[in-house]
């Protein structure tokens, strides 16, 4: 165990344990002969300096926005976007929405998990619209 701990990690062991890193902190570990253990603690301390990073680049109070952040009502509105029209019924809404579940329910082997997201995916605004008549009734 001690001698696996000390032995220089490959650059394939690191790809392949730290698929997020980029290729200059794969090389650098290589050049520096780290072990795995001490490769580890270098991609948490690479990890920890762009959390705070982030965390140093985010809004504060007091402090003007970037111009590059567009507002929700900036935005152009799609006029076909399903979720948008009111035009349709409660009930026509619910019924849809199962029977897109249950024929992706019956396509996927039973998974509710992978059902529910490939009747999302398939059927975009579908969900919000029953959200949104869900939040009416209230």
């Amino acid at each position: 165990m001690e001698a696996t701990a000390t032995k220089p990690a490959t650059a394939t062991e690191l790809k392949a344990k730290f698929s997020q890193a980029g290729s200059d902190w794969i090389l650098s570990c290589v050049e520096k002969n780290l072990s795995m253990i001490e490769a580890q603690q270098s991609y948490m301390d690479l990890l920890q300096a762009r959390m705070e990073d982030a965390a140093r680049k985010q809004a504060k109070p007091g402090v003007k926005p970037s111009k590059l952040r567009i507002k929700a009502e900036d935005m152009p509105k799609d006029e076909e976007d399903p979720a948008c029209t009111d035009d349709s019924d409660e009930d026509d809404v619910v019924a849809s929405w199962h029977a897109a579940f249950n024929s992706e329910l019956k396509a996927c082997g039973e998974t509710a998990q992978r059902a529910l997201m490939n009747a999302n995916r398939k059927n975009p605004g579908l969900r919000e619209r029953i959200a949104s008549k869900a939040s009416q009734r209230r």
